[in-house]
């Protein structure tokens, strides 16, 4: 009986003597039934090589009266044999030249009925074909097109050095790998000079970038794949040329940190621009003030941030912190001044605590850690896992999806427990916060809610609803909350979205725990 299999069936454990191509196995007597085993130095990678690359096959099997390794002809190249399509040998190492799926078959006599691994009698002549998968090497494709502000794309780029695509100030490209690439890569690491990233979709194969300042900037795209290895660097000098905009720059949020109030901008700022006279600071605690502004300046690594320094001791927990600016001359780097606004209120950030603790609360180090915490029901229909493709900070940050009418709760979930708490000191006062980034509307309500366990105390609820900011970072924050006694507790967070009838999208980064400290 005579049949064919179209599977792979080995152990790992002996695939160790496959990198040699010496036959190390045929002067060793098994005392054991007929056995098939057959592997190769690849059998855990689905058998994919790149082109030029080898791959060995090796016979494993007992009782085996003859073999009869058979290679398609014109593709590959034996190590160590003038014949190049067919082998007798226990081990075959070959160099594969041709791209595609090549099915390399073993015919096997035995000496008597041999057995599968499962135990089952499979015959005494036996073909097991393995499937060879051979890749080119990376060529990537790469396409660019101005993005539209509704996300859409826009007119199609040149991609070569030197063609100084003119890109208006503010506006944003997408770089796309496209489905032609070949070698399948499956690593894209981007680096875009004078952009900033714009995270509009989770395909690492997109990559969006608002570019902010005037100029002439290239671009560079790293395409590898880890297994079977293959990279392609793609560098272009002198691709985006950005010209001066007409269009008003955007104030995107306030924040305060130390004593200092940083404007985030949608384009980079000239810090020759803008006096102090031009702002009014107000601080609500107890009565109005107005500290002075002592400074006006633009840190070069991030241009759209202006920090006004003030001249003020400290800002305390319970301030109300607000900002107006009558138009001057503070202008964008390509000449646009920004206009005037009243009372915009300003963010305090406060000193982290988790910072330098073991627990993840930037996303940068956990990943896979952040988990399910397991409920069921309703509470496990969601998806969610961190990764790079939106971060308030740093590169990585959570991007969670609730079914429509479903829940989660999230939780990072280290082996070292004690790396997922942190102790809250007796008659001290805390207030806990997040990043938020909401990406789809929501038509019902939801909420996200963050508890701290134990003693499952909820320290606060965000309602989202029809009137929630989209696609932007919001800060929500506790009231201050304190224990009688210290406390070591998780931190879990809780999306309800049962009375929504939409899929929540969202993102969630720089968890924060800062003491409270109001003003005496």
């Amino acid at each position: 009986m005579k049949t064919k299999f179209k599977i792979l069936t080995a152990f790992v454990a002996v695939l160790l003597g496959l990198y040699s191509c010496e036959d190390i196995y045929d002067d060793i007597e098994l005392n054991e039934a007929n056995s098939r085993i057959i592997a190769t130095s690849q059998m855990n990678f689905t058998n994919t090589i790149r082109i030029g690359n080898s791959i060995t096959l090796g016979d494993l099997s007992s009782g085996v009266a003859s073999r009869l390794w058979t290679l398609p002809t014109g593709v590959a190249d034996i190590v160590g044999s003038d014949n190049d399509e067919t082998s007798t040998e226990q081990n075959v190492k070959a160099i594969f030249n041709a791209e595609g799926e090549h099915d390399v078959v073993l015919s096997q006599v035995f000496k008597g009925e041999a057995y599968d691994l499962a135990g089952n009698i499979i015959g005494k002549e036996i073909d097991t074909t393995i499937v060879v998968t051979v890749l080119p090497e990376i060529k990537t494709v790469l396409k660019a097109y101005r993005l539209n502000e509704d996300g859409s794309q826009g007119d199609e780029l040149s991609l070569t050095s030197g063609a100084n695509n003119e890109v208006t100030a503010g506006k944003a490209v997408r770089f796309i790998v496209d489905e032609s690439t070949q070698g399948s890569p499956d690593s894209f690491v981007w680096t875009a000079e004078g952009g900033t990233r714009v995270s509009l979709s989770e395909d690492k194969r997109i990559y969006d970038v608002r570019y902010k300042k005037t100029g002439s900037f290239g671009l560079e795209l790293i395409s590898s794949l880890a297994r079977p290895v293959g990279e392609e660097i793609i560098t272009l000098t002198s691709l985006i040329n950005v010209i001066p905009s007409t269009e008003p720059v955007q104030l995107d949020g306030i924040e305060t940190v130390g004593t200092s109030i940083f404007l985030n901008f949608s384009r980079d700022m000239d810090e020759t621009t803008g006096v102090p006279s031009d702002f009014v600071v107000s601080i609500d605690n107890g009565g109005i003030s107005n500290p002075a502004i002592t400074s006006i300046t633009v840190n070069p690594d991030t241009a759209n941030f202006v920090e006004l320094k003030l001249d003020i001791p400290q800002f305390y927990s319970d301030d109300m912190i607000s900002l107006s600016y009558t138009k001057g001359s503070l202008s964008t780097l390509d000449g646009v001044i920004a206009d005037s606004f009243t009372d915009e209120e300003a963010v305090l950030i406060e000193q982290n605590l988790l910072i330098g603790t073991s627990y993840d609360y930037s996303m940068e180090t956990g990943g896979a850690d952040w988990k399910d915490v397991g409920w069921g029901g309703v509470w496990g229909q969601f998806t969610a896992v961190v990764n790079d493709a939106r971060a308030k900070t740093g590169t990585m940050a959570a991007q969670a999806a609730i079914e429509a009418n479903g829940g989660m709760i999230y939780a990072y979930k280290p082996e070292a427990i004690d790396n997922a708490k942190f102790t809250f000191e007796a008659g001290k006062n805390y207030k806990l916060g997040a990043w938020v980034y909401i990406t789809t509307p929501v038509t019902g309500t939801a909420d996200l809610r963050f508890y701290v366990v134990p003693p499952f105390k909820e320290v606060f609820i965000a309602e989202l609803n029809a009137s929630t900011p989209l696609d932007k970072w919001v800060y929500i924050s506790s009231d201050e909350f304190n224990f009688l006694s210290d406390t070591t507790s998780e931190i879990l967070i809780r999306g309800n979205n049962q009375n929504n009838g939409a899929e929540l999208l969202f993102t969630i980064d720089d968890i924060t725990i800062t003491e409270v400290v109001n003003k005496p």
